[in-house]
């Protein structure tokens, strides 16, 4: 038995016939579909309501502090005497400690700055690196081992820098033994 060679092309044109429109109306809803999902996604997100602000101590500033009491001129001495003078020390103490921890705090900062900028270096280098050795032909890329040089030299200079500022900070601290006092200890 032999199929007509015009059976063979109908066959599957009716066959296409029939699924193709059943596919179109399945691909026309799927946009409207994602578009409505879309729009109600944007309605609910308009409804929910936003979850009320906490205020915490970083968020209040603090009140300014209260001026002092003025001193009654017939209760306090005048400015001669022991109380005086050991107020008077006691001030320009006061003075150099807040003018010291002033200082050990910008040192401090100033450390913190030097570690990360020495971090960025290191992370730099390490990547300059892997980059410089992992081309199969590094001995003779001269820029990228130049650069590697570069970066190994600003390394280093980094860390000098960062060194000399601890040394800086450890004898201030040494100089100050009571502003580590101040600290909480470390767990």
């Amino acid at each position: 038995m032999k199929f007509c060679p015009t059976l063979r092309l109908i066959l599957p044109a009716i066959l296409a016939a029939s699924i193709l429109p059943t596919l179109a109306a399945a691909q026309s809803q799927d946009p409207e579909s994602v578009t409505e999902a879309a729009r109600r996604a944007r309605e609910h997100k308009k409804a929910v309501a936003k979850p009320a602000k906490s205020f915490t101590n970083d968020d209040v500033k603090p009140a300014p502090p209260e001026p002092a009491p003025a001193q009654d001129s017939s209760a306090a001495p005048t400015g001669s005497g022991p109380d005086a003078a050991a107020k008077d020390a006691k001030d320009a103490k006061d003075s150099k400690d807040a003018k010291d921890s002033k200082s050990l705090a910008e040192l401090k900062e100033q450390v913190k700055s030097a570690q990360d900028d020495y971090d960025v270096y290191l992370h730099a280098k390490g990547l300059q690196e892997d980059s410089y050795y992992a081309n199969p032909n590094y001995a003779r890329d001269e820029a990228g081992k130049a650069k590697l040089e570069n970066l190994i030299q600003q390394t280093k200079d980094k860390k000098q820098t960062l060194d000399t500022l601890k040394a800086k900070l450890e004898a201030l601290m040494k100089a100050q033994p009571d502003a580590t006092d101040n600290q909480p200890p470390k767990p």
